[in-house]
C-alpha cells in the first residue's frame, strides 16, 4: 500500500509526469483501402481454399492408397 500511495502522490504533486499518447488520426481514404484490402484478403483465402480442397483431399486419398499397396508389398514378400 505504501508503494501504491507513494505513486498516487507523485502523480498528484506534479513530480511525476505520465507520456502521452499521442493522437494518431487516419483519412477515410487510408480505412477504406485498408478494408478494401483486408476484404480482399479474405475473399481471395476463401476462395483458394474452396478451389484447392478437392484436390487436397484427391491427394489424401492417393496417399493413403498408395500406403496400403506399399503395406501389401511388405507382407506378400
Amino acid at each position: 500500500m505504501d508503494i501504491v500511495r507513494a505513486g498516487i502522490q507523485a502523480l498528484s504533486d506534479g513530480s511525476v509526469v505520465l507520456p502521452t499518447a499521442a493522437f494518431v488520426r487516419q483519412q477515410p481514404d487510408e480505412v477504406r483501402q485498408q478494408l478494401s484490402d483486408s476484404l480482399l484478403e479474405a475473399r481471395t483465402t476463401e476462395m483458394l481454399t474452396r478451389k484447392t480442397e478437392p484436390i487436397l483431399a484427391e491427394l489424401a486419398d492417393i496417399k493413403a492408397s498408395q500406403a496400403d499397396a506399399i503395406e501389401r508389398a511388405r507382407l506378400q514378400n
